[in-house]
């Protein structure tokens, strides 16, 4: 490895590790939706540094570093796809590819995410090359968490989170900061697996903390709800597994039911009733989840799709869809809070009306494809049964979380940074020492390609916020 490519690889490694401080990013008084803004375009923008460093490295050393494909690769990819062709099918192709300010994830940063699983994937290739990313990840997820438990017990307006009981860090959204939530946790259970440091178990509480703070019902169910599936899909696997941990599995599934109906029975006892996050859920009922605004956002969703079957309405053009059925009764059952949707608060649904069958297929073949990696590298022993456990483990946190809520930038770009984890190697890569020299002209003309892009993409994008504001 020659001078240039170790520069290019360290300049890589470090804006690679500036990207886990995108949740820190927000700017409210200078932006309008102040807390996803900013932090997608700040994204945006280290991921063209990194395609820039990326393209550098592959023509100096294309065999080292060209891509190879794997079924996550091809899962993504035939989600992608499927998004382009409801986007141009669509109600208003347009809206689907930039979206609005408001939830940027339209095609073009989806593709940003795409990509940045990518290049994380092929470039990152082993546990000892991931440990530093990891404890960067949990070192914030931990900050985060110390500014939740302010929000809560200290000050209610710190950081601009409105007073409300249930808090969202620097996210702007409870929602999203659960979520987050949950990603740290998944890597503090993997990283005290990999190294036995009891720290992980403090990062691991922080995260889990965190998620009660947020008050996120489908996290916090999912987090319930997936070791029992994770657990049986890895006992599957063959009569040793089985023998193993089946007295586990079971005594773990009996303590959950125990823990779970005590406090459903005691759901009106006020220290259960207050709990955070776990009072939200027990209370939930059978007629608010049949009759709420967002259950009749899902129905609305649903005949949304039979009216266009195959391709839908569209990404992000739901709220098309909602207007078109909208449903009389909404004000009177959710008043005027909740009297309109840009999205169904439930993934799969959201997939349906926007994507058609045709989107709801590759979601599902998706999934199908990433769980059959994840088997394939347990069958190949480059994973532990516990590793196959803890990846199943998160993926079904974020499967089940997202049917009672929708997809989000931040949720995108961990989901993005978990899929290429799970690439992770036992043995190092070997190197390949067939490599060229870069001359200045060449790094000239990829820096300009990217300054370009971004003033065009994302600056201007800062700049027409901005000016919206002030208009305001």
């Amino acid at each position: 490895m020659d001078i240039q490519e170790k520069i290019l690889r360290k300049l890589f490694v470090g804006v690679t590790m500036l990207s886990f401080f995108v949740p820190f990013v927000f700017a409210p008084r200078s932006l309008t939706f102040p807390f996803i803004v900013p932090k997608v375009v700040f994204f945006r923008i280290l991921l063209t540094i990194l395609v820039g460093l990326y393209s550098l490295l592959l023509y100096k050393n294309y065999q080292k570093y060209k891509v190879t494909i794997t079924y996550v690769h091809g899962a993504l990819l035939f989600m992608v796809v499927s998004y382009l062709f409801s986007t141009f099918a669509g109600v208003n192709p347009y809206f689907s590819f930039w979206e609005g300010h408001e939830r940027m994830i339209g095609v073009f940063s989806t593709l940003h995410y795409y990509i940045y699983f990518v290049l994380l994937a092929q470039f990152f290739t082993t546990y000892k090359e991931w440990k530093k990313l990891i404890y960067i990840n949990l070192i914030v997820g931990v900050i985060l968490t110390i500014i939740g438990g302010i929000q809560y017990f200290i000050d209610p307006n710190f950081f601009y989170n409105g007073g409300g009981k249930r808090v969202f860090a620097t996210f702007g959204n409870p929602i999203y900061y659960g979520g987050y939530s949950t990603f740290i946790l998944f890597l503090s259970l993997f990283a005290y697996y990999k190294d036995k440091s009891k720290i992980f178990l403090f990062t691991g509480l922080c995260g889990l903390v965190s998620l009660i703070f947020s008050g996120t019902r489908g996290a916090i169910l999912a987090i319930l709800i997936a070791p029992v599936i994770s657990g049986g899909l890895v006992l599957l696997q063959h009569k040793e597994v089985t023998s193993k941990y089946r007295k586990k599995y079971l005594i773990f599934i009996a303590a959950g039911i125990l823990i779970l109906g005590s406090l459903f029975i005691m759901r009106d006892n006020t220290f259960v009733r207050n709990f955070p996050g776990v009072g939200r859920l027990v209370k939930t009922n059978i007629v608010e989840l049949t009759t709420s605004p967002r259950a009749l956002a899902i129905k609305v969703g649903i005949n949304a799709w039979k009216a266009k079957p195959y391709f839908g309405w569209g990404p992000n053009n739901y709220a098309s869809a909602f207007n078109a059925f909208y449903p009389p009764e909404i004000l009177s059952v959710g008043g005027w809070g909740e009297t309109w949707f840009d999205n169904a608060h439930n993934y799969p649904v959201n997939v349906l009306a926007t994507q058609g069958i045709v989107g709801f297929f590759a979601y599902i073949i998706g999934i199908i494809l990433i769980i059959f990696f994840l088997f394939q590298k347990r069958k190949k022993h480059e994973i532990t049964d516990v590793e196959l456990f803890i990846f199943l483990f998160f993926y079904l946190v974020y499967l089940i979380s997202n049917v009672t809520v929708f997809d989000n930038p931040i949720s995108l770009i961990y989901y993005a940074l978990f899929l290429a984890l799970i690439h992770v190697k036992n043995d190092k890569i070997k190197q390949k020492n067939d490599t060229k020299d870069l001359s200045i002209a060449s790094i000239i003309f990829i820096s300009i390609i990217i300054l370009l892009f971004n003033i065009v993409t994302n600056i201007n994008i800062l700049k027409g916020n901005n000016l919206n504001l002030l208009a305001i």
